[in-house]
């Protein structure tokens, strides 16, 4: 019988000993970002001082729709449930289950005001069963930012659409939130207004069937505009929000008085963003590597054999005019072009890019007419 050396048992122990922590370590690696959203919408108010917008809640209602598709928890608010009391139920539920690697996204989109609360000029939104006159039953946006400074997420991103016209549209008030006025932002926090001090947000079925303006390109740039996207694909906050500064400011001049401007208002103290929305894995086009010296002449030998062979195909038949052969010979070379292009590593066709039709083949080449014997 084999007697097992007492070296052994030492080893096996220091072996066990030293992986021990390794398990220890992936243990203790900081949980992935989640991403969750609370997304507020108001139309009708029960205060009769606050007239009835058409398109806030389907702002949130569309943007909750584009989120949940790029991985956030969503919970989205509209109509009677907009009351202040629930908006603060359904906040305080999500803090609670967020930690420093999060990323949380606050909408509101609908009526604001700029109210003197504690002497200080503070801007609110207005939710379903708000008071104009009564800074209770608001929701303070420092009271948000309180919140988010106690119990957020590592990144705080807040969207307020809340500058709209307050009055009867005949008296042309245009009262709402100022952005200006925010003070003592968190660390960690943006807040992306609809539009700058004294301009008003407006609203259009021109926007995509209707949206506010500045939702209508925040919806836009979420889907994925080429200019929102980084390197890598993915959706960056920095790239959507100078995306939707410039598509607002166009988009309002283009579908209301150009002397009206909409101008949207960041204010942030971020450190670093996750990406908003990460692309798919066949949402970007892949990155075609440069062909070796080896592989460039390819190309070139596939366009000189189609030119030979043209050629030497119509020298053989005399009733050809050489003038068509030639222009007949170049339209094919420029088919055989785009065939080769089209053939390379990330230009073929897909679902989502289908590629040019091809057209129909026509042959400049007309056999050249018989003179008849005379008679």
């Amino acid at each position: 019988m084999r007697l097992i050396h007492p070296l052994f048992y030492t080893l096996l122990a220091t072996a066990i000993t030293t992986a021990t922590p390794v398990y220890g370590q992936v243990a203790s690696q900081p949980a992935a970002p989640r991403k969750w959203a609370l997304l507020v919408g108001v139309n009708s108010y029960q205060n009769r001082n606050l007239v009835p917008l058409k398109f806030a809640e389907r702002d949130v209602t569309e943007l909750g729709k584009v989120l949940t598709g790029g991985g956030f928890e969503v919970r989205v608010l509209t109509g009677n449930q907009t009351n202040a009391k629930k908006y603060r139920e359904e906040l305080q539920k999500m803090l609670k289950q967020l930690n420093r690697n999060d990323l949380l996204l606050l909408a509101f989109s609908g009526h604001g005001v700029q109210m003197r609360v504690d002497n200080l000029e503070q801007p609110c939104f207005c939710p379903f069963d708000a008071v104009p006159s009564d800074p209770s039953t608001m929701v303070l946006l420092s009271g948000v930012l309180k919140d988010l400074h106690d119990q957020g997420a590592g990144t705080n991103l807040v969207l307020v659409d809340a500058c709209r016209d307050l009055s009867d549209a005949n008296r042309g008030s245009r009262s709402g939130i100022d952005g200006n006025r925010v003070e003592n932002l968190p660390v960690g926090t943006a807040l992306f207004f609809s539009c700058s001090s004294r301009q008003r947000a407006m609203e259009t079925e021109k926007a995509g069937g209707g949206h506010g303006v500045f939702f209508h390109s925040v919806l836009e740039g979420l889907r994925g505009k080429p200019s929102t996207r980084d390197d890598k694909g993915n959706v960056t906050w920095g790239r959507l929000t100078n995306y939707v500064s410039e598509r607002v400011e166009a988009n309002a001049a283009l579908w209301f008085n150009e002397n009206e401007r909409q101008v949207p208002h960041k204010v942030e103290n971020l450190t670093e963003v996750p990406p908003l929305m990460v692309a798919a894995s066949g949402d970007v086009e892949k990155e075609v590597p440069p062909m070796r010296p080896d592989q460039k002449p390819r190309l070139g030998g596939k366009l000189g054999g189609l030119l030979k062979k043209e050629l030497q195909k119509d020298k053989a038949d005399p009733a050809i005019d050489r003038k068509d052969a030639i222009l007949d010979g170049a339209d094919k070379i420029v088919d055989g072009v785009l065939n080769i292009i089209r053939d390379q590593p990330g230009n073929r066709p897909n679902s989502d890019n289908p590629g040019p039709k091809p057209k129909e083949s026509k042959s400049r080449i007309q056999p050249k007419a018989k003179v008849a014997d005379a008679g």
